[in-house]
């Protein structure tokens, strides 16, 4: 990826600036109230080599003007990224985003071995900095005890699209509801409908505790077509694994029931979002006739 930031290693010498950048905001969120050089010293000492090998820490500029500070570190094939600090003068115009998409794009470069995961510590109330890792690709892991880690794989076959119109989409004509914790046979069978395997019990129990929440749309009474909503960010609802049984497709299925979703997510006062594979002609069109658009045309920024 041709690099249209400046990347350099930190020195101490450069604490000052960083420190300067360092609001309330900032300490609130990422936890540096001793200041970023005494973070820097104790991960550069750090022996642990399940925490500290292989660290990096990075000033970053744009015309030869630093506006971040990123640290990061290699453990395997997994990047995990460990702070970004924003100069606060600089907050709200994408540059967050465009730090951890350069990181990405190129950590495997220069890092000089393959990844096949990055991971972010984002504190929970840290909404803004949920927007710049779900922007690019990292989604909350749920199968862990803490709720701070996020993670990206290095699959790139994805598009992620936010619902950008001012008014709710038109209300679908055919039956959508939610599906209640007892209806996990209703569920297994539209699985067979879709020539799928059924789901366990273990995995219905996941789903339910994790408020995942499937929906169904029906049609004589047998369910055709489910989506659900993942709520990924405290602003940005998704709606995922959107799928139509093979009879029942080219109906117009999925639009009535990602149309109710996006109505139902936006009745709670969210920002309904939705994912497809960049191959997926079908979704895509579905996507943009309910007025959604990419997300990456946004500029949400934070401080991590």
């Amino acid at each position: 990826m041709k690099q249209a930031l400046q990347w350099q290693d930190y020195e101490p010498e450069q604490a000052a600036l960083v420190n300067a950048w360092l609001d309330r905001e900032a300490i609130r969120n990422t936890g540096l109230d001793d200041g970023f050089d005494a973070f820097y010293q104790y991960w550069k000492n750090e022996t642990d080599p399940a925490r500290g090998e292989s660290f990096w820490c990075k000033l970053v500029s744009e015309e030869q003007r630093p506006f971040a500070a990123v640290a990061y570190a290699a453990f395997r094939q997994t990047v995990t990224v460990m702070e970004i600090v924003v100069d606060p003068a600089l907050r709200g115009q994408g540059k967050g985003t465009a730090v951890v998409t350069e990181l990405v794009a190129n950590a495997a470069d220069w890092i000089g071995r393959p990844l096949t995961v990055f991971e972010a510590v984002i504190f929970p109330h840290n909404t803004a900095s949920q927007t710049v890792f779900y922007k690019t690709g990292f989604v909350p892991v749920s199968d862990e005890k803490d709720n701070d880690r996020w993670r990206r794989t290095a699959d790139t076959t994805e598009l992620l699209f936010r619902y950008a119109a001012k008014t709710p989409p038109t209300a679908p004509d055919r039956p959508v509801r939610r599906l209640g914790p007892e209806e996990r046979a209703l569920f297994n069978r539209h699985l067979r409908l879709c020539q799928q395997k059924p789901m366990t019990g273990k995995r219905w129990r996941q789903i339910i505790q994790a408020d995942i929440g499937y929906y169904g749309l029906f049609v004589d009474n047998e369910m055709v077509a489910r989506a659900c909503i993942e709520k990924l960010t405290d602003r940005y609802w998704e709606i995922s694994d959107v799928r139509v049984a093979n009879a029942f497709r080219n109906r117009g299925c999925a639009t009535a029931i990602v149309a109710f979703l996006t109505d139902e997510i936006l009745s709670r006062g969210k920002i309904p979002t939705i994912r497809t594979e960049k191959d997926n002609a079908a979704m895509r069109k579905v996507i943009q006739k309910l007025r959604f658009r990419p997300f990456s045309e946004d500029n949400d920024d934070a401080t991590i």
